[in-house]
């Protein structure tokens, strides 16, 4: 059931992978692929991702005890029709502890808990050892990312919908539509309600390149850190050690942080208009839609 649901049988498998028990579970290696429309008159673009050394240890009714995936690697089309182009991107180990699967595939609107509106914890001490990703014309590192716990509830988009609204003609053209712009205003409303976690930690990253001019550049950070979400809140968000240099100059600073908000306001207002939302009425309520920052 679970090579069948990360190869892309999500939807048929995930009523089994909620109760799922078994003792030990090892897979070698996964292929997933996706593919979304492109941008308004381009072709469609590909995504492969590479799961290797998958292993979920003493699972019971759904919840295993530790999940670890040895590093994931894959490409992604970019550019366009006229001058193709690939990212490349790899990371090393990742792990989670006491996941429960059911609860994950519920939040997107898999699985026997799609339709439950209680938040539930997700997994504890996820841990990602970093890794690198490349484009034509960038390289990056990035380093370790780490969260103790995560929590959520069902969201009232499901995968599957959000996926093909991404995709979708009209959010790729220049002018969605309203009902299209309705269709994401709710989706983030709703995911900064369902969300809960604790603070993330990150230990940055290191990028060169060159420029459209074909000027070289490189910048890098230190460690980043992000406040837990929840109760209808962006949390706060400190930066350390960054550095740019490029044909333009350098910049450098040793911390700055970005207040944390309270998203409660704009949320609501959203949950209780009228749909769907018009530039009228984006340019109505333009002012109540600014949140709330702390201090």
């Amino acid at each position: 059931e679970l090579t069948r649901a990360l190869s892309g049988g999500l939807a048929s498998e995930a009523d089994k992978l909620a109760t799922l028990n078994a003792t030990s579970i090892r897979i070698p290696k996964i292929t997933a692929t996706l593919t979304l429309p492109g941008p308004e008159g381009q072709a469609p673009r590909k995504s492969v991702f590479t799961y290797s050394d998958i292993d979920l240890e003493n699972v019971s009714n759904g919840v295993a005890q530790s999940f670890t995936v040895g590093g994931t690697a894959g490409t992604e089309e970019v550019g366009s029709e006229t001058s193709p182009q690939t990212a490349q991107f790899k990371t090393g180990k990742f792990s989670l502890e006491d996941v429960d699967i059911g609860a994950s595939l519920g939040v997107f609107g898999f699985g026997p808990d799609r339709s439950g509106t209680t938040v539930k914890p997700l997994y504890k001490n996820f841990s990602l050892a970093g890794g690198t990703f490349s484009a034509p014309d960038v390289a990056c590192s990035f380093g370790a990312i780490t969260i103790a716990t995560a929590s959520a509830r069902p969201l009232k988009v499901n995968f599957s919908d959000l996926m093909r609204l991404l995709g979708s003609p009209d959010l790729q053209s220049k002018h969605p539509s309203p009902e299209t712009i309705t269709k994401l205003a709710v989706f983030y409303a709703d995911l900064f309600s369902a969300l809960q976690s604790s603070p993330l930690t990150y230990d940055g990253f290191n990028c060169t390149g060159t420029d459209t001019d074909k000027q070289a550049f490189s910048f890098k950070t230190g460690p980043l850190k992000i406040g837990g979400f929840g109760n209808d809140r962006y949390p706060a968000v400190t930066l350390s050690n960054f550095a740019f240099s490029g044909a333009s100059g350098t910049l450098g600073f040793d911390s700055v942080t970005m207040k944390g908000m309270d998203l409660s306001g704009p949320i609501k207002l959203i949950e209780s208009a009228a749909k769907p939302l018009t530039e009228e009425w984006f340019t109505a309520h333009a002012r109540d839609l600014i949140p709330a920052f702390e201090g």
